[in-house]
């Protein structure tokens, strides 16, 4: 999750592994700038459960309540392309051709951008092609590994 996407009074869960604790807590304060050496920015959350203190020091997983959807599919910002104001991206079909599909976008998550309508998961998503594609065009998939 982007610092821009938190905000002061944002639900989250927190996860001690080590412990085997779990417990929730919100958003009270996020640092204006990043630190200089990590790049990172210091979010202070208020734990809802006092016991929690206890734990002071250990490693946590910490995620936003209700940040993930299920099915929330993610692509890289670049396949998407716009025309007059809609959004679409080209999905490889099963017969080789690239489809032009509208797609609508919802978070953006560093280089990649969610979508939430137009795709399922596990759609084939042209990444990048040598020449401009047209709706229906064959295309060749090329795999690097």
């Amino acid at each position: 999750m982007d610092i821009d996407q938190l905000k002061p009074g944002m639900p989250m869960n927190i996860g001690l592994q080590s412990a085997g604790k779990t417990c929730s807590g919100a958003i009270f304060d996020i640092s204006a700038v990043c630190d200089s050496k990590t790049g990172m920015f210091t979010v202070k959350i208020m734990l809802d459960d006092s016991g929690a203190v206890g734990y002071t020091g250990l490693m946590a997983d910490v995620r936003a309540a209700g940040n993930e959807s299920s099915g929330t599919v993610y692509i890289p910002a670049k396949c998407v392309l716009s025309d007059g104001g809609s959004d679409y991206v080209y999905v490889v079909s099963g017969d080789g051709s690239a489809v032009k599909t509208s797609v609508t976008q919802g978070r953006k998550k560093n280089a990649y951008v969610e979508i939430t309508e137009g795709l399922a998961e596990g759609s084939e998503v042209v990444l990048q092609s040598s020449r401009n594609l047209d709706d229906g065009m064959k295309v060749r998939v090329l795999t690097v590994k």
